[in-house]
């Protein structure tokens, strides 16, 4: 089955609120179910993901099946070279056929090309360690108890061993 990866634009944010609501109902048994009702009404909804795609910095990638949102992934721009992946989820019936993998690859390339030398993660589930691991990130280790009282396993990686200086320009000239 084939699919297309495209930035998302505020178009889009029907088919990444359903997914991602999708994603917090089925995907996340940690949370369930007062703290993903939480997340779909209060933090992960409407206002934010405009907020996240109106922002300078951010971006949104889709994997697309015909008109269909099959995969998602969000980046947050950080400080000093600093990305950070706000959401990775693929629809369950389209996971281990390289979506998620496709989508990590796009945002280290969006990564490399905007200057950012450094993209971390946090995951809730044990067995996507070793998912990450296995995509070049680095186990940092556990925040015990964090978000609503569910360990996060922190995941880094180098996109390049230093800071570009392209970074430095723009902090100084700002």
């Amino acid at each position: 089955m084939g699919y297309v990866i495209q930035k998302l634009s505020l178009n889009d944010l029907p088919k990444i609120i359903q997914l991602v609501h999708t994603s917090l109902t089925n995907d996340f048994p940690e949370y369930q179910p007062r703290a993903a009702l939480i997340y779909k009404k209060r933090i992960y909804n409407k206002k934010y993901f405009q907020k996240f795609l109106k922002k300078k910095g951010n971006a949104a990638f889709g994997a697309f099946n015909n008109s269909n949102l099959i995969g998602y992934c969000a980046i947050k721009a950080d400080d000093g070279g600093v990305i950070y992946i706000d959401w990775l989820v693929v629809d369950n019936k389209y996971r281990n056929q390289g979506i998620g993998s496709t989508l990590l690859k796009q945002a280290e390339k969006w990564g490399l090309k905007h200057y950012y030398h450094y993209i971390y993660l946090h995951t809730e589930s044990q067995k996507n360690i070793n998912y990450y691991k296995k995509r070049g990130f680095d186990y940092i280790g556990t925040h015990r108890r964090f978000w609503f009282g569910v360990d996060e396993h922190l995941m880094q990686k180098l996109l390049q061993d230093k800071p570009f200086e392209e970074m430095f320009k723009k902090y100084l000239k700002e």
